[in-house]
């Protein structure tokens, strides 16, 4: 296996920075989370950290019913 010295410190850093963009995102959520607790608290409300989908699924009634097994 004649691997180049350049392409395995290629794909090092690219898992390190996978693994670096996965703590700063975890590191951004906690934060947000902190902010929305300390605004419910202040407000007496809940309050979201972000902003919800819609209220009903996207794929509501898929698959139709006439393409679902009939039960025994």
């Amino acid at each position: 296996m004649n691997r180049s010295p350049l392409t395995l410190i290629m794909l090092a850093g690219v898992i390190f920075t996978l693994g670096a963009w996965i703590s700063l995102k975890a590191m951004v959520a906690q934060e947000v989370l902190d902010l929305a607790w300390e605004e419910s608290q202040a407000r007496q409300t809940t309050t979201r950290p972000w902003p919800t989908p819609g209220r009903s699924p996207v794929l509501n009634g898929w698959p139709p019913a006439s393409c679902l097994p009939t039960p025994l």
